[in-house]
């Protein structure tokens, strides 16, 4: 039984990291994830300038706060703020914004989100096949 639930614990950590992997990689390379370019928003630093890696990681890690109770803590972060900012985007000095509403310093290429996308599912099924491996061999 004990030996069962480490593998779960292994598997459930490489799926969180692999999506932490995901969202930073594709902040940071283009500032959007696929979910994010279909809804024409964009992740930017509050200067207009793209989002940095060290901002987009602050920024992910800031979800795991305001996800809690079901997003309860984000929404009242967003609701008090004046730029409907939660946590993890005050915390990296960033916003998202309308891709229309971007300034032209922060724009990105095409190219780039194709980048992103791909480095992004790369490292999560990384991630996620190492807790495979790691379940298997327990």
């Amino acid at each position: 039984m004990h030996r069962l639930s480490q593998t779960r614990l292994a598997g459930f950590v490489a799926a969180i990291l692999g999506l932490f992997a995901y969202h930073v990689i594709c902040t940071s390379v283009h500032g959007s994830t696929l979910g994010k370019l279909l809804l024409s928003m964009q992740v930017i630093q509050d200067d207009g300038s793209p989002c940095r890696p060290k901002s987009a990681i602050i920024r992910e890690l800031g979800y795991f706060v305001d996800a809690m109770f079901f997003g309860v803590i984000g929404y009242f972060a967003m609701r008090e703020d004046p730029e409907q900012k939660r946590h993890g985007d005050g915390w990296a000095d960033t916003i998202v914004c309308k891709r229309a509403h971007v300034p032209s310093t922060g724009q990105q290429p095409a190219m780039r989100f194709v980048l992103g996308l791909l480095l992004g599912i790369i490292a999560d099924i990384a991630l996620l096949m190492t807790g495979w491996l790691i379940q298997m061999n327990s």
